[in-house]
C-alpha cells in the first residue's frame, strides 16, 4: 500500500505541476495529513495521520476553506495573493 501511496503522490505532484502536495484525509469529521511529496526532491513522506493543525507545510485556513465550500483553489503565491495572506503556514 506504501508503494502504491507513494506513486499516486508523486503522479499527482508532478502533473499538477505542484512544488509540493499533501494527501488530507477527513475521518469522522477531523481532517489529518496522510502523506505529503515534494516535487524537487521526488520524496514522499508516508505520516501517521498528523492532525492538519500539527502538519507542517500545510495551511489550515486554506484546507478548512476547502473542505467546507468543496471550492478548487489555485494561487501562485499565497503570501501575496488571495484571502489566506495572513495565515502564518501560507
Amino acid at each position: 500500500m506504501e508503494k502504491l501511496l507513494s506513486a499516486l503522490m508523486r503522479f499527482v505532484v508532478r502533473n499538477t505541476g505542484a512544488e509540493r502536495g499533501s494527501l488530507i484525509l477527513c475521518t469522522d469529521g477531523d481532517l489529518s495529513v496522510a502523506a505529503q511529496c515534494e516535487a524537487e526532491t521526488d520524496e514522499v513522506r508516508i505520516l501517521p495521520s498528523v492532525p492538519i493543525e500539527q502538519a507542517q507545510e500545510v495551511a489550515p485556513a486554506i484546507v478548512h476553506y476547502v473542505a467546507r465550500t468543496c471550492d478548487t483553489i489555485i494561487m501562485n503565491d499565497t503570501t501575496r495573493e488571495g484571502s489566506f495572506t495572513n495565515d502564518p503556514i501560507s
